[in-house]
């Protein structure tokens, strides 16, 4: 992940240029190295003399660079070109370290003024969401929402839906239903999906078994709150199963973790209960091969 920042009028930013944060959990910089050559540049290359605009995206001359990672020859180049990095836990799948990656973007974010601190926010979100783990975690009730969502998605295509705060989201549940469970699952937005895909729910019965989950959240735009209700309507008679569920918490930061919570857990007990082990994701480590093979 990367991205570039202008500091805030009147912040208490810290870093007294724009910022590109650099974030690659395997720190092996395929994913970096692969970005088109004038974004790669500006990462690797902004502090070089004499760089004319055409060589780098003119916003990102002269900015500062951060890098979060586990280690790898990401860290080994930032700390050769003394680019302060942030050390990320390692042992586990990149995927499963979307709070350090969070927190990190969220930090930076805040130092360069693209954003406030949140802090405090994020504690009250960590304390909420071990309620919630109580609430659907392995050791919870049987009939508890993570549970009961993916018993009824077994077997069937997710397709995912948000707005908002929750677009975001809904992408995050397909990815990890495509990597921890294994299946397909498809994300859109609302109001755009109700100007397409909303019409393949025609079909969807003679082609296979689809459901449908939307992320919904209180500070909604009450038309995309309408959106969802009636578009859950018309849809579930070609579904095998229909959700709406609510982001739960009092901040926005709250409401968010919740939501990437559940699902993180629904993708879990999808792959146990079709007998999958939800860590290995062979196929992009066979494609990663085969890539560095081409370099």
């Amino acid at each position: 992940m990367s991205t570039t920042t202008e500091p805030a009028a009147g912040s208490p930013a810290k870093l007294d240029r724009p910022a590109i944060a650099a974030v690659d959990s395997s720190g092996q910089l395929d994913d970096i190295l692969g970005l088109p050559d004038q974004l790669r540049d500006a990462l690797w290359r902004v502090d070089s003399a004499g760089l004319e605009p055409h060589d780098s995206p003119a916003g990102a001359l002269g900015t500062r660079r951060v890098v979060a990672t586990t280690g790898g020859r990401l860290a080994e180049l930032a700390r050769a070109q003394d680019v302060p990095v942030i050390p990320l836990p390692g042992g586990f799948q990149p995927r499963a370290a979307i709070a350090y990656t969070t927190v990190a973007a969220l930090e930076v974010a805040a130092l360069c003024g693209a954003g406030p601190r949140v802090g405090t926010d994020i504690d009250v979100a960590a304390s909420h969401a071990e309620q919630l783990v109580a609430e659907w975690g392995p050791d919870g009730p049987e009939d508890g929402l993570a549970k009961t969502i993916a018993r009824a998605l077994q077997g069937s295509v997710p397709l995912l839906a948000g707005s908002g705060l929750t677009s975001p989201i809904a992408y995050r549940w397909k990815t990890q239903l495509n990597e921890n469970a294994k299946v397909h699952a498809f994300a859109h937005e609302l109001p755009e999906l109700d100007h397409n895909e909303i019409v393949g729910w025609e079909s969807a019965p003679r082609l296979g078994r689809f459901s449908a989950v939307f992320l919904e959240d209180v500070d909604m735009h009450p038309r995309i709150k309408s959106r969802i209700e009636l578009t859950e309507e018309l849809i579930a008679p070609h579904a095998t199963a229909t959700f709406r569920v609510q982001a739960r918490g009092q901040t926005r930061v709250e409401r968010l973790v919740s939501l990437v919570l559940l699902g993180d857990l629904v993708s879990i007990y999808v792959a146990a209960l079709d007998g999958t082990d939800p860590g290995p994701v062979q196929v992009i480590d066979r494609l990663k091969s085969a890539l560095a093979a081409r370099a």
